[in-house]
């Protein structure tokens, strides 16, 4: 429950209290609006269930006035008060559920219309952001200096294409298979503003996101192994008996709506001279988890390195064009001062794409399926969903396991696993075989309820940045 709801639910009791203790049918206006905001937070946020559990509280209330024979015109005033919050509730939740379902307009939106940047769960990812390569872990982020990642504080590897459509491919194609870097871009894409529209506001799910990774779980709650033929004590391995990681379904669900923002940007390919005002290097190890980028805004810690300059531009003459910028030597965001960005991006207002640039006329997606029981209208909703692997690093089993070098396939035949294991991404510079932690996670087998510890990673980054020493 937020603080807000909270805040609502004592005001409303206090105000029934006071109505009932004075007997002044005044307290009915502060109680009707305390009520009417507090019922607001719970159909917007979590739904029906909510709804009717703190309806059922009030309903308690009434009945408790009517047992303390403090009823007639006051204990009715009430009950109508509360029929009359149930009915606009009940409106704006059915309303709700019917936008989301609804199919999105096929309006093309006017050039510069930040609203492009605004994706729903059930949208259609455009073709370039799906997740088409994969589901086995990425340590790019977990690779010693010197042995893939170039810094302390590198946040992946360095971008090996050369090409600006490469480029961006090459980090879409990453941000499916490593949370690491795709919870930084969450991040940054969090903070976007143009003019009055905010991608963050626009897209909750960002929100969600970022809240399952700050649990207690963290960026584990992404990772997990996966069984053979159902069998808890057989684990997918690679040609050499390693364990392999594997991101979850629902990341890669997260992943691809992720993409589908980064892709409505215009690619104005690699820019240099620049300094950031704001970046999201690699933090410092954090013991059974895995490091997460944090945001650095000291001016005297900026990058300027050459950067893959995305960009939106809302109007002509736009005095502060976005830019969204890639580090080619570790793919961090970065942002830049409104001044260098009028230099990177077009003059001219960023034309939407149309469903044919975007690959999603007349098709139904390659949206990969969530966890049986995901609520409808979530980031993983789907009508079909997929057997959940279920993590098995039990108490004082986990050990480092190495994701199989490119073009390496599990040792076992996917024909016998329970969820079969799809290819390893595609072979290039920034991807090669070093350890990394095993699945997220997790919760224990379901034959025990202990919680499961995460070995110390071989290979982990090293010499990463403390975020509090910004």
């Amino acid at each position: 429950m937020t603080g807000f709801a909270i805040l609502m639910l004592v005001l409303t009791l206090a105000s029934v209290a006071a109505w009932a203790h004075t007997e002044n049918v005044g307290w009915s206006l502060p109680t009707a609006v305390f009520g009417y905001l507090l019922i607001r937070q719970f159909v917007d946020v979590w739904g029906w269930v909510s709804l009717l559990f703190w309806m059922l509280v009030l309903v308690a209330v009434v009945v408790l006035l009517f047992a303390a024979r403090w009823f007639g015109a006051m204990a009715l005033t009430i009950f109508a008060i509360m029929v009359a919050i149930a009915v606009i509730g009940g409106t704006a939740r059915v309303a709700h559920i019917a936008t989301l379902s609804s199919p999105r307009s096929t309006t093309t939106p006017a050039p510069g219309d930040p609203a492009v940047l605004t994706v729903e769960p059930s949208d259609i990812p455009p073709a370039a952001a799906r997740c088409t390569n994969g589901d086995t872990f990425s340590d790019n982020s977990l690779k010693p200096v010197g042995s893939g990642r170039q810094w302390s504080d590198s946040l992946s590897t360095p971008v090996g294409a050369q090409e600006k459509g490469a480029q961006l491919t090459e980090i879409l194609s990453e941000v499916c298979v490593n949370p690491i870097l795709g919870d930084a871009y969450a991040q940054a894409l969090s903070e976007i503003k143009i003019g009055d529209f905010s991608v963050a506001d626009a897209n909750p799910w960002l929100g969600q996101f970022l809240a399952k990774s700050t649990s207690d779980s963290q960026l584990r709650s992404w990772m997990t192994l996966k069984h053979l033929d159902g069998d808890e004590a057989k684990i997918v391995t690679d040609s050499a008996g390693n364990r392999v990681v594997f991101v979850t379904t629902e990341y890669l669900r997260y992943a691809e709506m992720i993409n589908s923002l980064l892709v409505q940007f215009d690619n104005q390919g690699v820019k240099e001279g620049y300094t950031s005002t704001a970046h999201w290097p690699l933090g410092s190890l954090v013991a059974n988890n895995l490091p997460r980028a944090h945001k650095v805004t000291d001016p005297n810690a900026q990058e300027d390195k050459q950067i893959l300059a995305l960009t939106f531009t809302t109007k002509a003459g736009d005095e502060c064009p976005t830019v969204f910028g890639v580090n080619t030597g570790d793919k961090r965001p970065e942002f830049v001062s409104c001044e260098q960005a009028k230099v990177i991006a077009p003059s001219t207002p960023t034309v939407p794409r149309t469903c044919e640039e975007l690959g999603t006329c007349g098709s139904s997606g390659t949206n990969v399926s969530p966890p049986p029981g995901t609520p409808p209208g979530s980031p993983s909703s789907s009508t079909t969903p997929e057997p959940t692997p279920t993590p098995s690093c039990m108490e004082k089993e986990c050990q480092p396991a190495p994701t199989p070098a490119p073009g390496r396939s599990p040792a076992a035949s996917p024909a016998s696993a329970q969820e079969n294991s799809p290819p390893a991404p595609p072979a290039s510079p920034a991807n090669t075989a070093t350890p990394v932690i095993p699945a997220s996670g997790a919760t224990a087998a379901p034959t025990s309820t202990e919680s499961t510890p995460i070995a110390e990673p071989s290979g982990m980054a090293t010499g990463g940045v403390n975020p509090d020493g910004e």
